[in-house]
């Protein structure tokens, strides 16, 4: 081993751990030319990367992973600037990158879960599905990628593997509100109302953030005819989104419901506010369609 790349990466860690990025990032630039294999080259270079990713320069990041590509096959590259790209919203070079990296190395859990996300999300279901198993198959104790695919199964109304993967998912990652969320949906929509709504309290008490949660939860409120539970459970939600279109505009239908015409007008005018949209879908309400001439009044 090259006792100047050594000395550099020594020296370059000890500033890193200082807390002095500048200086270890200029050493760490200076020791590759030093550097007495290729092995010590990419790592290297993978640790210049990191740092300039770690300080949110993506884009110098980038140019150093693809670097890294033009050295050898080295699949953690790919992933990288496929993660970096999804970033960066350019999905189809995401694609292909995250594509090289799991085609380098098939048992990439990481790479394999980014590309079934991007498959699903373009509506390759199958292919998403595919790589989703294949990360339950390496990994199975991760609960996260069940709820995955317990959604695929869900919006393909195939609701009983749906629900034992959902089942699963919880009990594998028991702390994770998306599990709870999934297991809400797939009880809403077999109309399982009183499991839903417990599914989504429980969601709730581990991300509170989540605004389709208090949608779905007002929904069954008013589908059992108990607006006024839709209403309180919108408002906490408002209270933490105050610009969600869907939250202001299903508290109207719920004024509505209430007979309370005034406070429904005044939640479709914010929902049009934030969303001019909100007027053409109340046009075509039942509950909202009355006052959509008055709220430019």
């Amino acid at each position: 081993m090259s006792d100047k790349w050594k000395n550099y990466q020594i020296l370059s860690r000890n500033f890193l751990e200082r807390g002095n990025t500048d200086k270890g990032l200029k050493l760490l630039v200076k020791s590759l030319k030093f550097a007495p294999n290729e092995e010590a080259l990419v790592d290297s270079y993978f640790s210049i990367a990191d740092l300039y990713w770690q300080r949110g320069d993506e884009e110098r990041a980038a140019e150093v992973f693809r670097k890294i590509r033009e050295i050898g096959d080295y699949p953690g590259a790919d992933y990288a600037l496929g993660v970096l790209m999804e970033n960066a919203g350019k999905e189809k070079e995401a694609v292909k990158y995250l594509e090289e990296a799991v085609s380098k190395d098939p048992n990439y859990e990481s790479a394999c879960y980014e590309l079934a996300l991007l498959y699903d999300r373009w509506g390759y279901k199958d292919d998403a599905l595919a790589l989703f198993e294949r990360c339950a198959a390496l990994v199975p104790e991760n609960g996260i990628v069940f709820s995955d695919m317990s959604s695929i199964y869900e919006e393909r109304r195939e609701y009983k593997k749906a629900l034992s993967l959902a089942k699963k998912a919880v009990s594998l990652s028991p702390t994770y509100s998306i599990g709870y969320y999934n297991l809400g949906v797939i009880y809403q929509k077999t109309h399982e109302d009183a499991k839903a709504l417990e599914m989504y309290r429980e969601s709730l008490s581990y991300d509170e953030y989540y605004a389709p949660t208090y949608l779905n939860m007002s929904a069954i409120y008013l589908r059992r005819r108990e607006p006024e539970k839709a209403v309180a459970i919108l408002t906490k939600g408002i209270l933490l989104h105050l610009n969600s279109v869907n939250l202001y505009y299903n508290r109207a239908c719920s004024y509505m419901r209430l007979g309370e015409r005034e406070r429904a007008i005044g939640d479709l005018k914010k929902a049009i506010d934030i969303n001019g949209d909100a007027k053409m879908w109340a046009s075509r309400d039942d509950d909202l369609r009355e006052i959509v001439g008055e709220v430019d009044d």
